[in-house]
């Protein structure tokens, strides 16, 4: 390794990671091998989202600490976590925007399930990494904001298909042009890919094998103050803004893919595909206690089950269950069962707005030559409003920067104009956070999008229409989740507790029992893992 590209990952372990110094006495424990900071320079009243992957342990839990040097005072800002997968980057979004100062991040892992071989007044832990964090008045230097998100073309890219990063949105402070640098973290084997290139407009990366990787982007602006310093060493370690975005790298045929394509259904039936957005590696949006992929497969269930009481009407999903499903094989997937229409169902984000709130519905660009599209749009808004009291965003289009004629959006821009994709609402909003959490609100947007297909199949709204089982909506059934005799929650819908029982099971250990029981006393449910 030569001497510039030892600078190179001497600054990323800088700006990544400080770490406290520890011994372990055994070595079958994770430890702790990134951790990522959304996006610098921090600056006062930002909020900020981490990043963190392991080594040394399959399944882990993780747990964080704050310091404010300020206030000589630790906090705990995430409890421990679900069991995850190490190697996958875990995404801690923290909603509290810091003040100007210095901090400390202090981040435990554990194996899943297990007693940690340290321990101290907090509590048990297998071992800890520390990263130092400093927050800046925007007044004090003369900077750039990052305030908008990582423009590579995609989320999901192939082996061997080049990825290209067209900067940052919204970036402002000192006046571009901008040109950037990007440093790839592979999550699966725990190493850097290093940009052994300068800064230039455009900066692209071919990944030759599949996994789960983090663009690092550097950005500088063309009059930066460290201009006369990187005219001297054009790889010295500064730069304006940095911003970290999770892409995943496929096989050229990957797996899983959707479910194959059921029997086709005979005469005037209706075909519906529910698409229910993220899931498995990719988790979305996520917030304390909250993973997209979790809330739109529940909803998509939800709307299924309701669905499921028209006889006229046939119901496809994109996924089932909690697996990565790659936008390409979606919409693979919705273009063989040719349906009258596709919902994808989302969440929203917007960290630098998080009063942001509503929900949106995002058309093809192509919906002025086929109105189906907006009609349903329009359906959704309408009875988002009705049902779930939502604030309406409107309907949104957009077209792709690197094909201006096609849709930026990959599920519009790869099926007929007769999908749409549905913003619920923003889980960076603590309001409609708390919404997405509960049953309730996710039963709502449930009725909302399927009363929409109903009417757009021209057939009458039934009120009661519920479960497959029959239970409606509005009827007063709980569904009863019990874990080893301890009720952990209750729920109006058989598919949440369906869920939520499945969850407990996964995440449990051998010889876990879980229930669901109504309040008829009905066992819908028994297993034992």
């Amino acid at each position: 390794m030569g001497n510039t590209l030892k600078k190179i990952f001497i600054a990323l372990a800088s700006i990544f990671l400080v770490f406290s110094v520890q011994t372990y006495a055994a070595e079958n424990i994770p430890k702790i091998n990134f951790v990522g900071i959304d996006h610098s320079p921090l600056i006062e009243g930002d909020k900020e989202s981490f990043l963190f992957t392991s080594k040394g342990y399959d399944k882990v839990q993780y747990r964080a600490f704050l310091y404010t040097e300020s206030k000589n005072e630790w906090k705990q800002i995430m409890p421990w976590t679900n069991a995850v997968d190490s190697s996958i980057p875990y995404k801690f979004s923290y909603d509290t925007p810091f003040e100007s100062g210095k901090y400390k991040l202090s981040v435990w892992v554990k194996r899943s399930g297990a007693k940690g071989i340290n321990s101290n007044k907090n509590g048990d832990y297998d071992s800890y990494y520390v990263a130092e964090l400093n927050c800046v008045k925007e007044t004090e230097a003369d900077r750039v904001r990052a305030d908008g998100d990582m423009i590579p073309e995609k989320d999901t890219y192939k082996v061997g298909e080049k990825v290209v990063v067209n900067g940052v949105d919204n970036l402002r402070g000192r006046k571009g042009p901008y040109t950037f640098r990007l440093h790839i973290f592979d999550a699966n084997e725990g190493k850097w890919i290093m940009d052994k290139d300068t800064y230039r407009e455009n900066p692209e990366w071919t990944p030759d094998k599949p996994g789960t990787y983090v663009l690092d982007l550097w950005g500088i602006s063309s009059n930066t103050v460290h201009l006369s310093k990187l005219q001297a060493d054009p790889f010295a370690r500064f730069f304006d803004i940095w911003k970290l975005k999770i892409i995943t790298v496929e096989d050229e045929k990957p797996d899983p893919k959707p479910d194959p394509k059921p029997d086709q259904p005979s005469g005037d039936i209706k075909k519906i595909v529910l698409d229910p957005g993220h899931g498995g590696s990719e988790p979305g949006s996520m917030a304390t206690g909250y993973r997209e992929a979790d809330a739109t497969l529940d909803i998509a269930l939800k709307t299924r089950e309701i669905l499921n009481q028209y006889p006229s009407i046939k119901v496809y999903m994109t996924r089932e269950s909690d697996k990565y499903v790659s936008v390409s094989d979606r919409a693979d997937y919705i273009n063989s069962i040719d349906p009258d229409a596709s919902v994808s169902i989302h969440t929203n984000s917007c960290p630098s707005a998080p009063s942001a709130k509503g929900v949106e519905v995002w058309c093809s660009v192509q919906c002025p030559e086929n109105e189906q599209g907006k009609e349903l749009a329009n359906l959704v808004l309408d009875n988002m409003h009705d049902i779930a009291e939502s604030k309406s965003r409107g309907i949104k289009t957009r077209y792709s920067s690197s094909e201006p004629t096609k849709d930026y959006l990959g599920i519009l821009r790869w099926t007929n104009p007769k999908t749409i994709l549905v913003e619920c609402a923003f889980c960076t909003n603590p309001e409609e956070l708390e919404l997405l959490k509960s049953d309730d609100f996710r039963e709502k947007c449930a009725a909302s999008i399927a009363k929409s297909i109903v009417e757009y199949c021209g057939l009458s709204w039934n009120n009661n229409s519920g479960s497959s089982s029959g239970n409606s909506i509005s009827e007063n059934i709980l569904y009863r989740v019990n874990v080893n005799g301890v009720q952990k929650g209750a729920y109006r819908m058989n598919t949440g507790a369906l869920s939520e029982a499945n969850r407990y099971l996964d995440e449990g250990p051998a010889g876990t029992h879980v229930t669901i029981v109504t309040t008829n006393n009905e066992v819908v449910f028994d297993k034992t893992k």
